[in-house]
């Protein structure tokens, strides 16, 4: 008799792999699924693409002052905020444990600084290091990628 529970269960799964418990947001796995789509979009319709990497650099220090509680609760503002700067197709994905990446198809250089500018001006939030990029002709994905996270290093403070 099959009760369903292996399909609940294989459903679950599938969904965590997919969507960031904590967050809401989609997971790195989708985001470059949807990247890669959207940059494909973007080159046919000849449309500009621009994404922002952000990290949230006092995380540490926010869960070590005042707790993970504190901690989780600043990741999903920074969630909050960077889904409502990325109207759709656009889309925000929790990257890593402290890092977002924002999707802005459409998007010129000009465009993604000013919403790499809104979301820094955002008060109360702790400390973020936010870069954008475009990409730049027939970049592969993974170039426009390597290239954002070589200029976030470049761009966060020393830890």
């Amino acid at each position: 008799m099959d009760l369903g529970i292996g399909a609940d269960l294989k459903g679950k799964r599938e969904q965590l792999l997919r969507q960031d418990a904590l967050t809401g947001l989609d997971t790195r796995r989708v985001g470059e699924e949807r990247l890669a789509r959207e940059i494909g979009r973007c080159r046919r319709e000849g449309l500009p693409m621009s994404l922002l990497l952000v990290d949230l650099v006092e995380l540490g220090a926010v869960n070590r002052t005042r707790g993970f509680d504190a901690g989780d609760a600043a990741l999903r503002e920074l969630a909050r905020r960077s889904e409502g700067l990325c109207p759709p197709p656009g889309f925000a994905v929790r990257w890593t444990g402290d890092r977002f990446l924002l999707a802005l198809p459409g998007a010129d250089a000009v465009g993604a600084e000013a919403v790499r500018q809104q979301l820094l001006d955002a008060p109360g939030q702790p400390a973020c290091v936010a870069i954008a990029v475009t990409v730049q002709g027939e970049e592969d994905p993974h170039g426009t990628l390597a290239r954002a996270h070589a200029a976030l290093a470049r761009a966060r403070p020393e830890r």
